[in-house]
């Protein structure tokens, strides 16, 4: 029997299993595709990857104003995703070590709870006293018509070979506004359509306006307060219905989506009472307990902000400590 069962190997789960090992415990960390979840693989390493690459583009361009001539011939986007794909790869072989350095064992597989006290992997039953869930969250689509054929999601933006023509880019937060930049500066046309007031409404106005500004001289268009209503595709393009104030039509290649919701889903919660929310998030109390005795949750998987560091700051730095051993 183990003393902690983590599920989830991102960066909320692998913080959890170590300092669950290094307090004694007898750990082991269930992950059914790779270490590092969305940070390492899908989001936060890949996309700074892709921005390194726009910025050099950047002040390349702007070196005639320093009397430095450099043009650029070409574009090998096939390189620059060989590089992300290098770096997440040596992340995870870095965090993989320091999961077996710290005596974690790693298990690839699915995983699903069958009691408070039982794990079923790929139909294999481990015992367990506690359970740490850290499963994350995935891209989801969001119920608008005709947007799934028109969707380009993030994920495939940090895997594309060309850059698409124009974009709309939904919604106004900061994966939207490091995509709607990134995806400008390799020469995309790109419309953000914000259901808000401004850009970034949870940063600071000075912030959202200094940004706001950047991104309209080089040539990003910012629509505030509008919501996409519809989609309709052609073989020329997309056509996108904005609801707001005043309705309006742009036209555009893809239609960028970034949404993300709680990966709860298929992980037996409900057949042992722990409660989720309506946007599946997984309630839990001030000590990361959910609503079953002996089991936590971190992470994306208890909504918020769903951010890397929040999910393992939780284990790590905060004042609740880990689940006792």
């Amino acid at each position: 029997m183990y003393d902690v069962i983590v599920i989830g190997g991102g960066s909320g789960g692998y913080a959890a299993a170590i300092r669950s090992a290094q307090l004694g415990g007898q750990v082991a960390l269930v992950e059914g595709s790779q270490i590092g979840g969305t940070c390492v693989n899908r989001g936060c390493i890949p996309s700074k990857i892709w921005l390194r690459g726009a910025d050099l583009l950047r002040r390349i361009k702007v070196g005639e104003e320093f009397g430095i001539r450099a043009p650029v011939e070409a574009i090998d986007f096939n390189a620059v995703v060989e590089r992300k794909n290098g770096v997440s790869a040596e992340i995870r072989m870095g965090m993989e070590a320091l999961l077996q350095n710290n005596g974690v064992e790693v298990v690839n597989g699915r995983a699903t709870l069958k009691s408070p006290t039982a794990v079923e992997i790929d139909g294999r039953i481990i015992e367990t006293k506690k359970v740490i869930i850290a499963t994350g969250s995935s891209l989801c689509l969001p119920e608008v018509s005709g947007l799934d054929e028109a969707a380009m999601t993030t994920d495939d933006v940090l895997e594309m070979t060309a850059v698409p023509e124009s974009m709309l880019v939904c919604g106004a937060g900061y994966i939207e506004v490091e995509m709607a930049y990134l995806l400008n500066t390799f020469g995309c046309k790109v419309i953000i359509a914000a259901g808000s007031a401004r850009i970034l409404p949870m940063e600071d106005s000075e912030t959202s306006q200094r940004l706001a500004q950047a991104l309209r001289e080089r040539g990003v268009e910012i629509a505030t307060r509008v919501t996409l209503a519809s989609v309709e595709t052609t073989e020329s393009g997309s056509t996108c219905k904005l609801a707001g104030a005043k309705e309006r039509e742009v036209k555009v290649e893809k239609v960028l989506v970034s949404a993300r919701e709680p990966n709860t889903s298929d992980l037996g919660l409900e057949n042992i009472g722990v409660a989720v929310n309506d946007d599946k998030s997984i309630q839990v109390n001030h000590r990361l307990e959910t609503s079953v005795e002996g089991i936590y949750a971190i992470g994306d998987a208890t909504g918020g902000t769903m951010l890397s560091h929040a999910a393992s700051s939780a284990i790590v730095y905060d004042s609740v400590p880990p689940p006792a051993l």
